[in-house]
C-alpha cells in the first residue's frame, strides 16, 4: 500500500461539525436541484462548446427526444439558458447562455480539467489554448484576494445566514437513465466520468460530505440523508472511478478521497460560489468558506497557469479537438 501520510495530513485541520454537515447537505442548494441531473450537464458541455439548436444537443447528447426537451424547458426556467427566436418550423428556436449560465464557466473549466487528467481514453482534446498569452493552459483555481492556489487544508468551513432556514420540500426523484445514451459516431461522449458524479445528487452530495471531512458509513449517511443500500451503491461507483477508498487512519477505518478526488475540489469550490451568487435562497447560503493564508471570505477565480490572468471563454480555444470547432460559444456577449 502507498504511503497516504501526506494525502491524510490535508484533512487534519479541524472539521466542521456533524450537525453542520448536515444542516448544509439537508438544504442542498438550488444548483444542485438545476445541475444534479447528467442530462442537464451534457447539454451545458455542449451549449459552451457552441451547440444551439435542439437538433445539435439531441445528436450530441445522446439524450431521448422527450427527456432532451424537458431537461431544456427546465434550465430556460431556471434562467440557465435562454431562447432565441430565429425562424420558423420546427427549428425556429435557438438556446443560449444567459448570465447565471456563463457564471458556470468556472465550473465547466474546472471539469475539463479533472477529465482530462482522470478520464481516460473519453474523446478529449489534446489541450486548452489560451489566445491572451499564446500558450496551453491548465485552468488553476485561486484565492481572489491573495492570490495563493485553492487547496482544501487551507478552508475553513462556517455556518452561513441560511443554515436556520425550513428545509426544502423533497424534489423530483430521476432516476439513473444512462443506459438509454444512444450510440453513434456524432454522440459526444468527452466528460461522461466527471459529469456520471456531479450528475447523480446522491454522488455529488456524498463528494461534499467526504471534503468536509466525513469519514464514517454511518455519519456519511447521517449527513447526507440516505439509505444505507444507496450509500454503499455511490461509494462503490466512486471507488470505481479512482475517487474514494477505504483507509485506516487514527486506529479506524473510513472513507477517504483519492488525488483524483481530492483533484475534483475546484470544481466543487466554482459550483459552491456558483450557487452562492445564483442561486442561494431568500435567507442567505447555508455554508460559507473562508481562506485560511489571508483570513478572509473564499471567493475564487480560476486563472491560467502560465500568465495567470481570469480565464474567459472568448479566449480559448481546443487543440487540435477530435469533434468540435473552437469554444466560440456567446463571444458576444
Amino acid at each position: 500500500m502507498p504511503d497516504n501520510t501526506k494525502r491524510l495530513a490535508a484533512f487534519a485541520s479541524e472539521s466542521p461539525s456533524l450537525d453542520l454537515v448536515t444542516s448544509t447537505l439537508r438544504r442542498a442548494p438550488m444548483a444542485l436541484q438545476t445541475l444534479g441531473d447528467r442530462w442537464t450537464l451534457l447539454i451545458l458541455r455542449d451549449a459552451f462548446l457552441g451547440a444551439r439548436r435542439f437538433s445539435d444537443f439531441y445528436r450530441l447528447t445522446g439524450a431521448p427526444h422527450g427527456t432532451l426537451a424537458q431537461r431544456l424547458k427546465g434550465l430556460v426556467a431556471h434562467g440557465v439558458l435562454y431562447r432565441n427566436p430565429v425562424g420558423t418550423g420546427v427549428s425556429r428556436y435557438e438556446y443560449r447562455l444567459t448570465g447565471r449560465g456563463l457564471g458556470l464557466t468556472d465550473f465547466a473549466l474546472c471539469i475539463w480539467d479533472w477529465e482530462h487528467k482522470w478520464g481516460g481514453d473519453s474523446g478529449m482534446p489534446e489541450g486548452l489554448v489560451h489566445r491572451v498569452c499564446g500558450s496551453l493552459t491548465t485552468p488553476t483555481t485561486v484565492c481572489s484576494h491573495c492570490t495563493r492556489v485553492a487547496v482544501l487544508s487551507d478552508i475553513q468551513f462556517e455556518a452561513g445566514p441560511g443554515v436556520a432556514s425550513p428545509l426544502p420540500g423533497r424534489g423530483v426523484s430521476r432516476r439513473r437513465d444512462s443506459h438509454r445514451l444512444r450510440s453513434g459516431p456524432q454522440v459526444n461522449r468527452a466528460l461522461h466520468r466527471v459529469i456520471d458524479v456531479f450528475g447523480d445528487r446522491w454522488s455529488s452530495r456524498l463528494l461534499a460530505a467526504l471534503f468536509m471531512g466525513i469519514r464514517r458509513f454511518d455519519e456519511l449517511g447521517t449527513a447526507i440523508g440516505i439509505s444505507t443500500n444507496i450509500l454503499s451503491d455511490r461509494l462503490r461507483r466512486l471507488g470505481v472511478y479512482g475517487i474514494v477508498e477505504q483507509l485506516r487512519s487514527a486506529g479506524e477505518w473510513g472513507y477517504h478521497l483519492t488525488p483524483a478526488g481530492l483533484d475534483l475540489f475546484p470544481a466543487v469550490l466554482a459550483i459552491h460560489k456558483w450557487s452562492n451568487r445564483w442561486a442561494a435562497g431568500p435567507s442567505g447560503p447555508a455554508l460559507l468558506l473562508r481562506h485560511g493564508p489571508c483570513g478572509k471570505p473564499l471567493d475564487t477565480r480560476v486563472v491560467c497557469s502560465c500568465c495567470k490572468k481570469k480565464l474567459e471563454p472568448r479566449d480559448l480555444e481546443l487543440q487540435n479537438p477530435k469533434r468540435h470547432k473552437p469554444a466560440t460559444s456567446n463571444r458576444r456577449r
